[in-house]
């Protein structure tokens, strides 16, 4: 599978990114709604042509354009506003920051920076659970080398880490659930991050076996 052709149908993207850096980057969504846009701690992919950019949802934020009035009180539930004020959302900016956490390129998933940023206008994916699981066994075997650089990039890593491995609990078979379990210590420890490894391993054992 070529995931660069994948996705590069833009119609299906759920937004474009509108900010970036080596480290981060931040997508815009076309549409608010809950099943167009990711959850917090899932994983995205962002369409560079020359490779994809993988980043993790570190979080969101919805707000009016600038120079637009505060919403108004519709007292409406979502179907409803849909139907009765066509256009309404146009002007509402739902944002989502994500940590560059790998790329994909040449047929290969890598787990480390990217050696570009996105570039603005991009187009944003929510992965399939296919790439979700080539991301963690392309080469046959476990790699997490990318929650270090997580731990380390934020200054409250564990709410995310909750969700992230609740997030993979969905997408990943029960054997590869024990596998992740198993193996998340082993870049942690790589590093002299016994004490990370402590808290990783943990918060693993109790998210991952959730579902």
């Amino acid at each position: 599978m070529d995931w660069i052709i994948k996705y590069s149908e833009v119609d299906n993207a759920f937004g474009e990114v509108i900010a970036s850096t080596h480290e981060n980057f931040t997508v815009r969504a076309y549409k608010p709604w809950y099943e167009n846009t990711p959850e917090y701690g899932s994983i995205i992919v962002v369409n560079c042509e020359q490779l994809l950019i993988i980043g993790l949802v570190y979080g969101s934020k919805m707000e009016t354009e600038p120079g637009f009035p505060t919403p108004i009180l519709l007292k409406r539930m979502r179907k409803d506003i849909e139907r009765d004020f066509a256009g309404i959302m146009d002007n509402i900016m739902d944002v989502y920051n994500a940590l560059s956490i790998g790329f994909y390129s040449n047929q290969a998933i890598f787990q480390r920076r990217p050696p570009r940023k996105p570039i603005i206008h991009d187009p944003a994916f929510i992965p399939s659970r296919e790439f979700i699981r080539e991301f963690y066994f392309s080469t046959g075997s476990l790699r997490v080398d990318y929650l270090p650089t997580l731990f380390r990039s934020l200054s409250s890593p564990i709410p995310l880490l909750e969700a992230h491995f609740t997030y993979i609990s969905q997408h990943l078979e029960r054997g590869e659930v024990v596998e992740f379990i198993k193996g998340v210590i082993k870049p942690f420890q790589e590093l002299d991050m016994e004490n990370e490894a402590i808290i990783v391993k943990r918060i693993a054992s109790k998210n991952l076996l959730k579902s």
